[in-house]
This record gives C-alpha cells, structure tokens and sequence, in this order.
C-alpha cells in the first residue's frame, strides 16, 4: 500500500514530516550510543527497600539503559508497520511505547529507589511463573519441588516488598515517609505535574494539571483498545464489514491511522530520549528541545487549521 499517496494533501503533508521528524529522532539515539557513556556498577539498594535478610545489588542503570533500548526497539517498529499501511498494529506498539514512555517519564521523578523497585518487581514475575508451573505440573513432583527451592527466597523477598500482589510494584513515599502502592492515576498524576514543583513524594507537592493527566489517561485507554481482542477492540472493523455481504479476512489497511501512530510515537519517543539525556548527561539538549519546538509548531498549526474549517 502506497500509504503516502492515499492520503488528502495536508495529511501528507503531514505524515511526510512525522517521519522526517521520526528519522530525526532516531539519530538522536545514535548520538547517545556515540557518547559511550559507561554504566555505574551495580550498588546496594536504598535502606527502606532492603528488608530483612541480604538483596542483591542492583545496577539501576542498567535498567534505565534497558526501558530506553526497548522504546527505540518499538518506535522503530511502528514506523515498519505504518509505512505498509497496517496502522491499526501500528497503534497496538504506541500503546507499548506509551506505557514505557510513562513509566520512564515517572521513574526519573525518583531515579535511585524506583529503579530499584522496578528491577525488584522481577520477583513479582517469578511468583507467577512457579504459580503456572505448579498448576500444570501437578503429576511432576520432582519438578515442583526443585522449583519450590529456587524459589524460596525470591518468594518470601515478594511477599515482603509487594504483598499478594503479583503484578503492582510501583510504590510512592506518603507524609510518614512510608512506601505506599501507587495507582495508576497516581502515576498519571505526577507525570502531569511540572518537574520543578515537586514530585509525589513531596510531602505538599503542587496540584497536577488535570488537562495533561486526562489526556494521558485517554491515550493509554484508547490505544489499549488496539491491543486486547474485545468488542470494543473489533468494532471498528465490524462497521467496515457493512460495505462487503462475504467474509473478508485480509489485511484491512488504514493510512490515517499510519499518520496517528507516527505522530504518538514520535511524542512518547522523544520524552523517552530526553529522560535518559537528562539521566547519563549525553549533551543533546539542544537538539531534544529543536524537535519539541517543531513538533509544537505543526501541532498549533493544524489547531489553527482546524478552528478556521469549523468556523467557515
């Protein structure tokens, strides 16, 4: 599909840009990676997370090198998808880089101890992994055992850090000082607050901006709906079913929604470089702040498009 040419001149226009500007991003990362900027060795975990019994040092930035390696992986992926028009899967991977993108953009408002929650939430994963094993494996009890053993320390290490809960790890510092689950809201909350008014851990950190965290909120919903197999996630293709009386199971291809998925990526991508620039000190801050200017630009641009259309 000729997804550039399927598209109404300003939406070209458009979609033209986002992948210039996506190309622009990318080189970006090539200047990071050109920096060689080593890695701190790992080191022992803050007080409040250690426990009781020894926890293994954690290389916080190994982590942080990880989440940034794997937003490049998928923004490069969405941009494999939208230029063959399958825009819709394209949206599936934003859903991906926005949530990677906001947990970057959270976990830098309190590097060190967040970090080191993060890694430590790996725990959380093997308890579920044994619960399957356990599950399918009853007839094994040699298996079983063996598994019970490896699993003894990380398991009681779980239970202290995270409770039952196999898959909420975040946690936020309430007045007393005390680690508390954070919510998801919690989260979007605090990245829709300004860096420099404090963070949630702030005993009175200011009011979040209710815009920006709706809006982060929305986006996360919504793209979701490209990702799991529900109703709402098929509807869409079900209203295009009304023009064709037969089955029709290839490939449905949407250029706008290409353009869609680009100019997320591109967002979410870019608050992804500039969190790790500010974390190792690669220097780009100029060309970081270039990009946000352009992508500001072309966004008041078709607002203002917009608002003249409705008017006339």
């Amino acid at each position: 599909m000729d997804v550039v040419n399927s598209l109404n001149e300003d939406d070209r226009s458009a979609l033209l840009e986002g992948l210039e500007v996506h190309s622009l991003i990318a080189e970006l990362v090539i200047k990071i990676d050109a920096e060689k900027i080593f890695r701190r060795a790992p080191q022992p975990v803050v007080p409040e997370l250690r426990g009781s019994g020894p926890i293994p040092a954690i290389s916080r930035d190994d982590y942080m090198n990880a989440l940034a390696q794997k937003a490049a992986g998928t923004h490069a992926a969405i941009r494999l998808l939208a230029e063959q028009g399958l825009g819709e899967d394209a949206l599936a991977l934003c859903r991906v880089l926005v949530e990677n993108c906001i947990l970057v953009e959270w976990i830098s408002r309190e590097p060190i101890y967040r970090l080191e929650l993060f890694a430590l939430s790996l725990f959380q994963s093997q308890q579920r992994l044994i619960k399957i094993i356990k599950e399918h494996y009853v007839e094994r009890p040699e298996l079983l055992e063996a598994a019970e053993r490896m699993n003894q320390w990380a398991r009681d290490k779980s239970l202290e850090l995270f409770g039952d809960s196999q898959s909420k790890w975040a946690r936020i510092k309430n007045r007393n000082g005390d680690l508390v689950t954070a919510t998801l809201s919690d989260i979007f909350d605090e990245v829709a607050r300004p860096k420099e008014h404090g963070d949630g851990d702030k005993v009175n950190p200011s009011p979040p901006n209710k815009t920006k965290s709706f809006v982060k909120e929305f986006v996360y919903f919504r793209l979701s709906a490209f990702v799991h197999s529900t109703a709402s996630s098929v509807i869409r293709t079900i209203k295009r079913l009304k023009y064709t009386p037969h089955f029709s199971v290839a490939a449905d291809l949407h250029a706008e929604h290409s353009l869609e998925a680009i100019r997320i990526a591109n967002l979410s991508m870019l608050v992804v470089v500039s969190e790790l620039n500010n974390y190792c000190g690669a220097g780009i801050d100029a060309e970081i702040d270039a990009l946000h200017a352009r992508l500001k630009a072309r966004s008041a641009t078709e607002q203002a498009d917009s608002n003249r259309t409705e008017k006339s």
